[in-house]
């Protein structure tokens, strides 16, 4: 679903486990040393990616993908202003 040139910043985590549930279709994470490299695509990237549920990575196409994250966001969105020690 991504245009190539940006498919070749990213590389699939090799999974040691494959029984894992949290194994399915990861990113590799690579490693920075300043933070001004954790703020590059390269990297924020995966650490967004890797956090997705399954249903969501496995979305047939993009406009199906992009309803399903905005659902997705909408719902962790009311669980944190349900929780009363969110604002003090």
């Amino acid at each position: 679903m991504t245009p190539y040139y940006i498919g070749e910043l990213f590389e699939n985590q090799e999974n040691r486990s494959t029984s894992t549930r949290n194994s399915f279709l990861k990113l590799k994470q690579p490693s920075v040393k300043t933070n001004f490299g954790k703020k590059a695509l390269f990297y924020t990237a995966p650490v967004f990616w890797n956090k997705l549920s399954r249903e969501l990575k496995q979305s047939k196409n993009v406009n199906s993908f992009k309803h399903a994250l905005k659902r997705n966001l909408f719902e962790e969105l009311e669980v944190k202003e349900k929780d009363i020690y969110l604002f003090k």
